[in-house]
């Protein structure tokens, strides 16, 4: 049986008892599978987060901004916002440490007490010279240190390894024969008895079948992270913008889907999304102006001109897979998390400029030229009352002057370089 010892970094991320891996590594124990090791320091951590979390987002909290919204005034929703109010945080704290203590108790995890035998100096020792897990950013980290020294310990008196799980980059760098780190989800894994051994190849076609609803909330979620019209005008170092819009969403997924958890029925897989949104943004132009101090204001601005933008994005995302059904469903985007505006703005780069008409609508997406090698990006431009005349044109590249490729799906393309390749 494989040793484990799960750190308070990996309960925490996992909520404690509710995320898919942890409840996985409790299955895995419970079928004797692994041995969790849990030196006693390691569970009074855990426990005083716990408290922690509930404190600071217990239930009550959360009702509070309920009972002002519009929610409250819906009488069927009113008696369970005041039964959520009713409890309080030390009522909480004992139904969620409760559940955790049937997870633990079901896991027949093995408590190590602290022994007289962990020599306390060395740890001071390893302080002093920052060795892992104490570092310049973590010097205070002698819960994990002692629990290090503890769990060396039951190895050499049984004459055994164990597995190192955390979130921790510390513990990942300490030096040891007997423990050995590991990636959650790479350890998770590979317990083989709970994955049912679905090969890849069948996960794609399942995949294939779900992919459009699949995609589609992927594409939601984009439209949530570029919504707000500051993004781009903190962006472009401009005043105000006239309309912004996203012309386009490219996904493309990584390969293998990772299993990371199950459910009665289904399965959980972690893959990641590599996302480019194409994005239009009009404005006034006011590098064709002049500001007039004594006026206070800008003359000879043109009213329009449209940046081209694009939103790159990798984001992990969690697919639950009904093996019952032979269907896929998205179960989180981003781990359930928006990007912060400094990473929206950060995913920002700047394409092109149009310099035609308000009435032309148009696409962009890229070519790499196979002659040169160059990176371009194609416009495809397409008048409304024109949208069925269409001809084969040549695209060429702006670098080199020789033919990328032809299209027929749009009445007019230019080209541009990508601005690596511009010099």
């Amino acid at each position: 049986m494989i040793n484990v010892f799960i750190d308070t970094s990996v309960f925490v991320a996992e909520g404690f008892v509710k995320g898919k891996c942890i409840a996985t590594l409790f299955d895995a124990a419970q079928a004797e599978m692994i041995h969790i090791l849990m030196p006693d320091i390691t569970e009074h951590e855990i426990r005083c987060h716990l408290h922690e979390e509930v404190e600071k987002n217990n239930g009550g909290k959360y009702a509070e901004k309920l009972k002002s919204s519009y929610m409250y005034a819906l009488d069927d929703l009113r008696t369970h916002i005041e039964a959520l109010m009713a409890v309080d945080a030390v009522t909480l704290i004992e139904r969620v440490e409760d559940e955790l203590d049937h997870q633990l108790h079901r896991a027949d995890i093995e408590r190590l007490p602290l022994s007289d035998d962990i020599d306390l100096k060395d740890i001071v020792g390893d302080y002093k010279d920052l060795k892992p897990p104490f570092s310049t950013k973590k010097k205070y980290e002698f819960p994990d240190a002692i629990a290090l020294r503890q769990l060396e310990a039951w190895c050499i008196d049984h004459n055994d390894k164990c597995i190192l799980l955390a979130k921790d980059p510390d513990l990942k760098n300490y030096q040891s024969e007997y423990l050995e780190y590991k990636e959650l989800t790479d350890f998770v894994s590979s317990l083989e008895e709970f994955e049912k051994m679905i090969s890849q190849e069948k996960l794609k076609n399942v995949f294939e079948l779900s992919k459009e609803r699949i995609e589609k909330r992927i594409q939601d979620w984009v439209y949530e992270q570029y919504g707000d019209d500051m993004i781009y005008i903190n962006h472009l170092l401009i005043e105000d913008i006239n309309d912004s819009s996203i012309n386009k969403i490219d996904i493309q997924w990584d390969e293998p889907f990772k299993w990371i958890g199950k459910e009665e029925g289904s399965l959980f897989y972690k893959t990641y999304a590599n996302i480019t949104a194409s994005i239009s943004v009009g404005h006034p132009d006011y590098d064709t102006g002049y500001y007039d101090s004594e006026d206070r204001q800008w003359y000879f601005i043109d009213p329009k001109v449209t940046d081209c933008l694009e939103g790159r994005v990798r984001i992990p995302v969690t697919i639950e897979y009904f093996y019952g059904a032979e269907e896929m469903e998205v179960e989180s985007v981003n781990n359930d998390a928006d990007l912060s505006h400094s990473e929206t703005m950060e995913s920002l780069v700047s394409v092109g400029r149009s310099e035609f008409g308000d009435d032309e609508d148009f696409e962009i997406d890229h070519e790499t030229c196979p002659h040169c090698g160059s990176e371009v990006i194609v416009f495809e431009y397409s008048y409304p009352g024109d949208k069925d005349v269409k001809e084969e044109k040549e695209i060429i590249c702006p670098k080199c002057q020789k033919v990328i490729c032809t299209r027929n799906n749009a009445w007019y393309y230019r080209t541009e370089l990508f601005e690596h390749d511009k010099e």
